[in-house]
């Protein structure tokens, strides 16, 4: 027997998760339709952010300059 869950049931639960959902997929663990085009669409995502974060963490960086005496005026600098 091949259980079925409809669209209205996906959205249905999607609309109760606490996270953004960015992608349903209809697959069958019976015969493997859709599998593979789930795996690739998951694969390229997960490339596309981990590219979108290394430009974005490249555009925060500063250049930071390291001074050998310190013009602190308290005592919590041990270099004073």
């Amino acid at each position: 027997m091949v259980d079925m869950v409809s669209a209205l049931d996906v959205e249905r639960v999607v609309a109760q998760l606490p996270v953004d959902v960015a992608a349903c997929y209809t697959v069958s663990a019976a015969t493997g339709h859709g599998v593979d085009d789930m795996f690739a669409d998951i694969a390229h995502r997960l490339l596309n952010n981990m590219q979108r974060n290394a430009a974005a963490s490249a555009e925060k960086t500063q250049t930071v300059t390291v001074v050998s005496e310190s013009h602190c005026l308290h005592n919590c600098c041990p270099y004073r």
